[in-house]
Formats: C-alpha cells, sequence, structure tokens
C-alpha cells in the first residue's frame, strides 16, 4: 500500500506539470540559465532530451560547496554515495542500481575529461577548476558501454581560452580543516594555443580517535592537480590535451568496532593504518568538423591507479589483524566516434576499445594469509544512436551497441587460472512528444549491464567467477519550463528488471576473510523523481527534488538465511533536498539547504545500516567583485548517521560531523 500511494503521488506530480504547463501565464522575469549537457555525446539542452539529465555548473558547485563528486549525493534525487570509510572510496547508488564494496566495480561509471574511472577505489573527483558535471540516470549502456548500468556522471574541467584568468581559494575551519586552491589560464599563442593549470591541498582532522595514539585514525591530506592545453590551429579543427593527478599521506579507514569500545568512535589500535595512494589519467581529445552537418571525433584516454594503505582491523592494541593492501590498476581506451546534426535529425556512431589490467595483493599479518591475483581484460565495441523527428512535435531515438570483451585471470597464491569472453548487446528506444516549445513528454526503454568477470580478491578456488548482471528498464518523463523561463519543473517514473543480480555475499572463513561476488536472482524494482528550480524574484533562487526508490530481493537464499523480501543493499527508499539562495546585486550572498535519506541497509540480511537523517548547511558572504568572503557551516546541528554494523561485522563507520569554516576567494 505504500507503494502504490507513493507512485500515485509521482504519477500526479507528473501529470499536473503537463496540464500546468499548458495553462501557464506569461510574465516577464529574469531567467533560470540553460547549461548544455553531452550526455549523447554532443552538445543539447537537457530539456529537449528524452532522459533523465542535472546539469551543475561550476558557479553552482561553488555556491552549494560541492568541492568532490560524492557531494552530489541527495543533491540529486536517488544519487546517494556510501563511503567506503575512507574519502578516496565512493560506493555510488542511483534508482536501485549500486556499488559493493570489495567489487570494487561502480555501478554508475564517471568520467573525467572523457577518463572513465573503473574502479570504486579511486572513485574521486575534485570540482575545482571545472566548467560543469552530468549526472545521467537510467542505463547508459548502449552508448557508454559496460557498468553504466546505473547511469553515468561526467565532469568536464575548464577550458582555457583567449582570455587570462585566475583564483585563489583559501579555506579554513574547525577539525583543523584547511583547504588551498590555485588556478590560472590563458592564452600562449595568439588564437591558437591555451593552457590552464590547477592545484588544491586539502587537510583535515579526523572523526574517529585512537586511545593509543595522539591523531585519529582518519587524518585527512591530500594533493590533487591538473593541466590542460587546447590547441586550434583552424577553424575546423580543435586538439585538447588534459592531465590530472590525486596522491594520499593520510590516515587509513574511519572506523571502528561496535563491540569492543566503551564509546562510539574510539579505537585502540596499535598500528591505526595509513593511506599512500595514487592516480593520474590523461586524455587527448581531437575534434574536426568535416561539414557543417558531420563531425569527427578521437578520445584517447590513459589513467593509472596505485592503491597502497594498511588498515587494523581489530582496532586494539594487540597485533591481531592487521592488513596491507596494495593494488595497482591500468586502464587504457580509444573511442572514434562520428557526429551528424542537421534540420532535426542527429546522430553519433563509434568504434571502443579498452584495456584494463588489474593486479590485487594484500597480506593478513599475524594470520600468515596472502593474496594476489591479476586481471587482464580487453573490451571491443561499435555502437549508435539516432534521433529523428516526424510529425511535426513528435521525435524518436533509436541506438544499440554490441560489447565483446574476454578476460584472463591468476592467482599467483594458488596457482589458479582461467579466461573467458562474452558479448552484451545494449539497446535504446524512446518516443518523445513536445506538448509546447517549453514541455516534453516521452517514454524510454533501454538496456544496461554490469560486465562479467572473475573475483580477483577472493580466495576460494570455486568463488572466483560471475556471470554478467542484467539490467532492463523502462522511464516515462516529463520536462517542463515555466513562467518564461523563470522555473523548471521534471518528473520521471521508472521500473527496472535485473537478472542474474550481482551482490556481496559476507561468509567468510579465516583462509578466505574476503567476501565473495555471486549472482543472486532477478529482482525487480520501481521508483520516481521530481526536480523542481524556481527564480521568483532576481538574485533568488529556490530548489528542491525528491527521489523514491522501492527494490526488493525477490527469492533469494544463502548460507546466512532467506532474504527474499529485503531490501537491496545501499540503496535508499527515498532520498530528498530542499534549497535556497539569494545573491544581491550589492554582493551580499546567502544559502541554506537541507539533504535527507531514508534508511539505508548494508546487507542481504538487513543487520546492518545508515539510519535515517537529515543534515542542514548555511553559507552567507560578500562578493566585492574580485574578492569574495565567506562564512559556512556544514552539517548544522552536527547529526551523526554512523554506519552501524558495516561490512558483514561489527564494525562502525564515522560520519562527518559539523564543521565550521571560512573561504576568502581571489579572482580575475
Amino acid at each position: 500500500m505504500k507503494t502504490k500511494t507513493s507512485l500515485w503521488a509521482l504519477c500526479a506530480v507528473l501529470c499536473f506539470s503537463i496540464s500546468f504547463a499548458q495553462a501557464q501565464e506569461t510574465e516577464p522575469s529574469v531567467m533560470l540559465p540553460v547549461v548544455l549537457v553531452t550526455a549523447n555525446k554532443q552538445e543539447e539542452d537537457p530539456q529537449k532530451i528524452p532522459q533523465s539529465v542535472t546539469a551543475i555548473t561550476a558557479r553552482q558547485a561553488d555556491d552549494a560547496r560541492v568541492t568532490s563528486v560524492d557531494k552530489l549525493g541527495l543533491r540529486v534525487p536517488n544519487l546517494s554515495f556510501s563511503t567506503g570509510g575512507m574519502g578516496m572510496i565512493n560506493l555510488t547508488s542511483m534508482r536501485g542500481v549500486r556499488s559493493d564494496p570489495h567489487s570494487n566495480t561502480p555501478a554508475v561509471t564517471m568520467y573525467i575529461d572523457d577518463v572513465p574511472v573503473t574502479t570504486n577505489a579511486g572513485y574521486i573527483a575534485h570540482l575545482f577548476d571545472i566548467e560543469n558535471v552530468e549526472v545521467l540516470r537510467g542505463p547508459q549502456g548502449t552508448l557508454y558501454g559496460r557498468n553504466a548500468e546505473g547511469g553515468v556522471i561526467k565532469v568536464t574541467t575548464k577550458k582555457p581560452g583567449r582570455e587570462t584568468t585566475g583564483r585563489l581559494s583559501l579555506t579554513g575551519g574547525n577539525k583543523e580543516l584547511g583547504q588551498t586552491t590555485g588556478a590560472l589560464s590563458g592564452e600562449l599563442v595568439e588564437d591558437t594555443l591555451f593552457a590552464g593549470l590547477a592545484m588544491q591541498y586539502f587537510t583535515q582532522q579526523g572523526w574517529v580517535k585512537n586511545d593509543s595514539g595522539a591523531n585519529p585514525v582518519d587524518d585527512r591530506k591530500e594533493y590533487s592537480g591538473r593541466g590542460r592545453l587546447r590547441y586550434t590551429p583552424t577553424d575546423d579543427l580543435e586538439v585538447n590535451f588534459a592531465y590530472g593527478m590525486v596522491k594520499y599521506d593520510e590516515g587509513s579507514f574511519g572506523m571502528y568496532n561496535l563491540q569492543s569500545m566503551s564509546s562510539e568512535r574510539h579505537t585502540d589500535s596499535n598500528d591505526p593504518g595509513r593511506n599512500r595512494s595514487a592516480f593520474n589519467d590523461q586524455s587527448l581529445t581531437v575534434g574536426y568538423d568535416l561539414s557543417p552537418s558531420w563531425k569527427l571525433t578521437s578520445v584517447t584516454t590513459r589513467k593509472e591507479s596505485d592503491l597502497n594503505y594498511t588498515m587494523d582491523y581489530d582496532f586494539s592494541a594487540m597485533p591481531m589483524y592487521e592488513v596491507h593492501k596494495y593494488d595497482r590498476y591500468m586502464d587504457i581506451g580509444q573511442e572514434v566516434r562520428l557526429n551528424y546534426d542537421q534540420d532535426g535529425v542527429s546522430g553519433v556512431f563509434g568504434l571502443t576499445y579498452n584495456r584494463n589490467e588489474k593486479e590485487i595483493r594484500y597480506t593478513y599479518y599475524n594470520m600468515g594469509t596472502k593474496h594476489h591475483a591479476t586481471d587482464k581484460t580487453n573490451q571491443y565495441a561499435a555502437f549508435g544512436q539516432l534521433k529523428v523527428p516526424f510529425w511535426d512535435k513528435w521525435a524518436v531515438t533509436a541506438g544499440a551497441r554490441l560489447d565483446y570483451y574476454d578476460s584472463k585471470f591468476q592467482e599467483e597464491e594458488t596457482g589458479y587460472s582461467a579466461s573467458g569472453s562474452w558479448n552484451s548487446f545494449s539497446p535504446k528506444l524512446a518516443l518523445e512528444y513536445a506538448v509546447t516549445d517549453d514541455n516534453l513528454v516521452y517514454v524510454s526503454g533501454s538496456r544496461g549491464f554490469r560486465a562479467a568477470g572473475f573475483d580477483a580478491y577472493q580466495g576460494s578456488p570455486g568463488k572466483y567467477e560471475f556471470d554478467e548482471e542484467e539490467l532492463w528498464a523502462v522511464e516515462v518523463g516529463s520536462k517542463n519550463t515555466l513562467w518564461d523561463g523563470k522555473a523548471r519543473l521534471n518528473a520521471a517514473l521508472f521500473y527496472h528488471k535485473f537478472k542474474n543480480m550481482q551482490l556481496e555475499s559476507y561468509y567468510t572463513t579465516v583462509f578466505s576473510p574476503m567476501p565473495s561476488i555471486e549472482n543472486v536472482g532477478d529482482p525487480q524494482g520501481l521508483g520516481g523523481e521530481v526536480e523542481l528550480t524556481v527564480m521568483p524574484l532576481a538574485g533568488l533562487e529556490l530548489s528542491g527534488s525528491v527521489g523514491y526508490t522501492h527494490m526488493r530481493f525477490d527469492d533469494f537464499t544463502d548460507a546466512t538465511g532467506d532474504h527474499s523480501g529485503n531490501s537491496i543493499p545501499y540503496v535508499p527508499e527515498w532520498t530528498c533536498s530542499l534549497g535556497a539562495q539569494y545573491r544581491h546585486g550589492s554582493g551580499f550572498f546567502v544559502r541554506a539547504e537541507i539533504l535527507g535519506a531514508s534508511r539505508t541497509y548494508l546487507d542481504s540480511r538487513n543487520a546492518g545500516n545508515i539510519p535515517a537523517y537529515a543534515t542542514v548547511n548555511t553559507k552567507i558572504g560578500w562578493e566585492f567583485g574580485n574578492l569574495d568572503v565567506y562564512l559556512f557551516a556544514d552539517n548544522v546541528f552536527d547529526e551523526r548517521h554512523d554506519y552501524v554494523n558495516a561490512f558483514g561485522g561489527t564494525y562502525g563507520v564515522a560520519t562527518p560531523g559539523r564543521v565550521i569554516g571560512t573561504t576568502v576567494c581571489y579572482h580575475f
């Protein structure tokens, strides 16, 4: 009954948005900015395409202190991030498609300047010196292939141009918060060569106190930077090279044992651990306009990830359960695509190749357990998508992708080896109708998949292999621009049907202490979401969103019990956001927002959970032309929603408490 009521409410909003768009009265007003997106690998107005997309500009990210990609969670409906206990490990959940901690395969693929992030460890993007961020919800297998099953997050960094621009930002606050960001870009050779460079340093005290040491176990310290070259020798040719890096020199996981400590957020560790991981990526994009209608693009990418960290999993002063983890990933990719756009007909056609190499090592000291595995995967794909208008206000979008990938796996300690190859077909079909120039309704169907393969973290023969997870999705939506561009109201309903869902299973042994990835059945789910943004007065912006996802196991029993009807792990049923900000012409700025989520379960038994919570964030300041000064408070009421019985055990995971600070920014 609760599910039906929720869906009827979302249907009512969907229908109301259509009728209201037809009946609205015209009033002169300030318009909300239009942010072009590249969801379909070509620039488009997100209000004119038949899929759910949220676009966030650099200024909007700054206004809301969205300093990293995980802070998009809850601000975008049905998008949430769970932490692996460390800042560089983020687990995405979007519309019921979620990432598991140890599978290390994201459910939502992220691209940074067209470089894909292929692992949960290293699922990071610091949002400084960017153009925008796009969040595509629903399966994106047709254009983006494997592991874009839940959606795609695209981060585009700032392109250098003719104008010389610079920025220096200093932030300080409680918990020894310190952040310094600098950026400079401009023209090197007139009308031909442009360059940009940006760097950031971040440090903050952790949240979990170590009774055997002076510092919290999860202190943060990281260095990041990016550079970009842009070359435009002719009007038809543009070459962009981008480089990015992140390096950590900090503590370890913000975790504690719920059973052994007398109070929360305490450990008594003889070796609290450390994180010395590093990541770097490069992309080379060459675009050439063959004609006014055709464009050829080549994208070459490389990403290197070195994970190097230690952790004391017994949380005690005794040397019992210390772990050293060292993983290395190398991802290389090449895509060539051809875009067409003329008289309302648009399309994209392409070929891709990707090679993913990973080497997994971990050692459990004092237990005599070691693990060393390698996995090398080659992926080949061909894809195409075409949009054709008909009957004046109608348009149909059809696309398909064929993926072939093969993998060779080797477990060095046991000598176990295996190989496999798979094919996957990902079609998409969407029908749209423009009720008015400012109102679009659509229905779409698409397929996404999470790749089959080998579990490089599992040390027990017989537990290595898992099959491909498949998702078929249907979406019905409405996009509306109201009051002469003063407001936007978007709503969508979706239905998901899984086949061979992949799940992290927690029944471990001393000789195989890591959970395994298994296929657990064919659950289905449904949900909806609404996004509203209104600018009733110049400078005043009101926004809100709500997302609902009903996702349950169907018929699933394993060694730990019968889980039929339980909630899928890492999927909150409700997400919501509500915000208001005002920017006056004199320079005064103020913003407040509330972000919330319902209880989120952490395993198939629904034994561990993240309690329901709501956090309030505020920001106030003055913008003096080239100099901005702000005072902010994140999590104003110090709302704690620490994870309970996380990762299949008795672990607690600390979540950030109240942070109060000041930012001073000079820009030109």
